[in-house]
């Protein structure tokens, strides 16, 4: 699911045995197929059923949710919680999300939903899919 295979990663979810709540990392990956197609609702449930502290999938799960919902408050709130437990996310995102979001589209489509809540220009991968940031370039 985080390489954007949406229905293979729901199969492969759907065999492990019901238990509430998941792992945390199960839990996000059940977000990730539900904002991939777009429900944001069952997104924001798993989102939020994640440690929010100091959790990095729990804060980017919250900060992408609030954004597609137009909080811009709580977005950059969780950005910053996410940039100051995990400097990287302030000075290397595309980097940081190429962790978590390994296929190009999926990663660039999350960049563009995160891109207002970085201080850093940032640009979608390279054609040779690495990841790269660039200061010069007005954002």
């Amino acid at each position: 699911m985080l390489a954007g295979q949406i229905e293979r990663g729901r199969a492969i979810l759907a065999t492990l045995e019901p238990q509430e709540p998941h792992l945390p990392w199960t839990e996000f990956g059940l977000f990730v197929i539900e904002y991939l197609a777009d429900d944001l609702e069952k997104a924001a449930g798993h989102a939020n059923l994640m440690p929010g502290k100091r959790y990095p999938p729990g804060l980017l799960a919250r900060a992408l949710i609030a954004s597609r919902k137009g909080d811009t408050v709580a977005a950059a709130d969780m950005m910053t919680r996410l940039q100051d437990i995990s400097p990287q996310w302030r000075t290397e995102p595309s980097r940081q999300l190429a962790k978590y979001f390994p296929d190009p589209a999926v990663h660039d489509r999350i960049l563009s939903d995160l891109r207002p809540f970085f201080q850093e220009c940032v640009n979608p991968r390279s054609a040779d899919r690495s990841p790269v940031l660039t200061g010069d370039e007005p954002c």
